[in-house]
Formats: C-alpha cells, sequence, structure tokens
C-alpha cells in the first residue's frame, strides 16, 4: 500500500497477529443482512500529477477499481462472487449488495492489497494499467521505472496521513540473488532488503552486525495459471 489505499487494512497487533481496521474507508456499517455501505474518507486525494491532478476520490473510483478486481484477476472472482451489486449511494458513499450475508467482505476485498484498491480510471489505457497506473492516493508515487533494474517513488503531499510519510522517497534496486543481496548490505549501499529466505540462506546473516528479523508464515502460497493455454 505505498501508492494505492486500500479501503480497510491489516493492522499488526503483535506476534504476527492482525486486526482489521478503516484505511480508505472512513466508516462502514450493515444496512440489513446482505446490504453493507462504505463511506470514503473526505480527505482522500490522488496526487497532484496528470491525469488525476489531486482531484478527491469518489465512490466510483472504488467501484471502478473492484470492477476491474473482480473481471481481470481470478483471485477477484472469487473473494466477490457474493457481491451482486456495487452502485454509488451519494458520492463518498458505495453500496454492497451480496447475494447471502457475507461478514468475510471486509478482509477478503477491502484489506486484500492485490487488488481491493482505490484506483482511478483515468488510468486505463486500451483496457490495460499504463505507468499512470502508479498515481494513487498512498503515500508515495512512482518517480522512475527502469524494468529489471530499479523503482524510484517519492513522497506524495497530498497524504491525507499529515506529517506522513516521514522519509521523501525510496529507490529500489533489484538484487536477484542472495550472494549479490548479502554484498549490497555489507557495503552499505542499501539500507533494506525484503526478501524471503529460508534459514539456510539467511545463515550467513547473522554473523554480521546485519539485524534479520524473522516471523512464522501463516499465509498461504497461490500459484496462477494460464488456463487459457495448451494444456489446458
Amino acid at each position: 500500500n505505498i501508492i494505492y489505499t486500500p479501503l480497510a487494512q491489516r493492522i499488526p497487533i503483535g506476534n504476527c497477529q492482525f486486526k482489521i481496521g478503516p484505511e480508505g474507508a472512513e466508516s462502514w456499517k450493515w444496512v440489513n443482512d446482505t446490504t453493507f455501505d462504505v463511506k470514503l474518507r473526505p480527505d482522500l486525494k490522488f496526487v497532484d500529477k496528470p491525469p488525476v491532478n489531486g482531484r478527491q476520490a469518489t465512490a466510483q473510483d472504488v467501484i471502478w477499481g473492484l470492477q476491474r478486481y473482480k473481471d481481470f484477476q481470478s483471485r477477484g472472482a472469487i473473494s466477490m462472487k457474493p457481491i451482486v451489486s456495487m452502485t454509488a449511494a451519494d458520492p463518498l458513499t458505495i453500496r454492497f449488495v451480496t447475494d447471502q450475508p457475507y461478514p468475510a467482505i471486509v478482509d477478503s476485498v477491502f484489506a486484500n492489497h492485490y487488488g481491493g484498491v482505490i484506483l482511478p480510471k483515468e488510468v486505463e489505457k486500451d483496457g490495460l494499467i499504463d505507468e499512470k497506473g502508479w498515481l494513487g492516493t498512498g503515500p508515495f508515487y512512482l518517480k522512475e521505472w527502469i524494468p529489471g533494474v530499479k523503482v524510484v517513488i517519492e513522497r506524495n503531499p497530498n497524504y491525507y496521513k499529515k506529517g506522513l510519510p516521514y522519509i521523501d522517497g525510496i529507490e529500489w534496486i533489484l538484487l536477484t540473488d542472495v550472494a549479490t543481496g548479502l554484498a549490497a548490505m555489507r557495503a552499505g549501499k542499501v539500507e533494506l532488503w525484503a526478501r524471503d529466505l529460508a534459514y539456510p540462506q539467511a545463515a550467513p546473516f547473522t554473523s554480521t552486525d546485519i539485524k534479520v528479523l524473522s516471523c512464522l508464515e501463516t499465509a498461504p502460497s497461490i500459484w496462477f495459471m494460464r488456463t487459457d493455454k495448451v494444456p489446458f
């Protein structure tokens, strides 16, 4: 959620546990067993760059982004299957109607960083999301992208959490193997290396002044296959 803002957020509470709380949403409520209203924060604005130019995020942005998530990702098609309609009750309120009680909607859809984010329709080009898709309502926006080399992001002055983020930007350098990553850390070329390592791979780090953070992994790994190709 560095570039985009989800409607809800998984908030760490310690020991690899989380609770669900509002993020891009200001509030939500059940109208009845199958109707759920979500109200957006009024201070939620996109970064001040074309084509969004700092405009306010609206219910229509949420509806467009979630519909795209449902149509183009199998994960979205599954998690959003119980949702039969999404409408704008007002410019900042989205009404979701489901075919049955769906209490998991907040976690499975709104807090899902794979696709449940607030995305402006202006970023679509010929049915695809182009580079402008990196313009969201999150704390940073894309400044530079060199495929296979690095990504540079800068602070979003429109970010609704005043005073955040604390840093002006981040430069991501792609490190493809453990040896390169370890060498870069030892040489002081990088300050943080985010990579999933098995214990034998992490062992060399424990003998240096590099701090290693570890956590039990509870999330499943999911493989997506192109079922429209041979042999399917």
